[in-house]
């Protein structure tokens, strides 16, 4: 009978959160070559980390194998990361802008600042050569239960100064 409650909670939980209809705010995504010069340039710094989410019976799951972005904290991309901490989905134009916040549809410049890696199998990701300024690092950890997705996007903020390495950790206090 305690399990049979306790599956029902859980079923309507999931079904409420289903219906929650999450806000929307257009972000004008133009790229602006004086915000984003800095961040085009080969620098010294090395950011590296981890990602993981536990699950609710306490196991880890790892962030293998997704891609992982390190994006400039300027202009529109700071904009739309501001818009998603806050629960509203930053949308360009008509399209979404998506858990990676910029679309392949922006302009083509953002592809020249924006950095792009792999976890590994221990969720362990890295990027050199990074010039100083503020970032975020993204990336999503998944798995599935019962066909259902579970897991999330994770987003953490590092700043680099040219004086070494840099590490992130992104874990549940990250969940965006």
């Amino acid at each position: 009978m305690r399990q049979a409650l306790r599956q029902l909670s859980l079923t309507s939980a999931a079904f409420l959160a289903a219906c929650v209809t999450v806000p929307t705010q257009q972000v004008d995504l133009a790229y602006s070559e004086e915000v984003f010069a800095p961040y085009k340039a080969k620098g010294s710094e090395i950011v590296s980390g981890q990602a993981f989410l536990r699950q609710q019976g306490g196991g880890v799951v790892v962030c293998a194998g997704e891609p992982v972005l390190l994006l400039p904290a300027a202009g529109p991309i700071k904009e739309a990361v501001t818009l998603s901490r806050k629960g509203v989905r930053p949308l360009a134009g008509k399209k979404t802008v998506g858990q990676t916040f910029y679309s392949d549809t922006a302009d083509p410049r953002f592809a020249e600042v924006v950095r792009r890696t792999q976890c590994d199998a221990q969720g362990n990701f890295q990027f050199a050569g990074v010039p100083a300024g503020d970032w975020y690092v993204y990336t999503r950890v998944q798995w599935i239960i019962a066909d259902a997705p579970q897991g999330g996007d994770l987003l953490a903020d590092v700043r680099t100064t040219g004086q070494g390495e840099q590490k992130v950790l992104l874990s549940d206090s990250n969940r965006v």
